[in-house]
């Protein structure tokens, strides 16, 4: 889904405890630029800056966009925008005791869609 010149994408983040109940949430506006895997992997970017910035030590990040998954699994990474924000997310997660990151499929994202 591409926006367009002048557009923007919206980012949300919502963290939840063992339980599943919410206990952060974060929204964040981003000009379209770079399409939504960038999009996304920003998501994930800013999700783990809040669970960081909250003291958890534990983070299990959950996102229904395989590529972006697959990739920061494989810890791919390369000097375009894209490969630069993996490398920034391997990085930052790797600050974390535990961290896991799965594909869910889209409609088991409700947060989000």
């Amino acid at each position: 889904m591409w926006m367009g010149v002048g557009s923007y994408w919206g980012l949300g983040v919502v963290i939840r405890n063992q339980f599943g109940n919410v206990v952060a949430a974060r929204t964040k506006k981003l000009r379209a630029a770079h399409g939504p895997d960038y999009a996304e992997a920003r998501a994930i970017m800013l999700g783990l800056q809040v669970a960081l910035k909250c003291g958890y030590f534990s983070v299990r990040l959950k996102s229904d966009c395989l590529g972006v998954v697959q990739s920061i699994l494989q810890k791919r990474s390369n000097s375009s925008y894209f490969g630069v924000l993996l490398k920034q997310i391997i990085n930052l997660g790797s600050q974390f005791g535990v961290f896991n990151i799965c594909h869910i499929g889209r409609n088991a994202n409700r947060v989000a869609h």
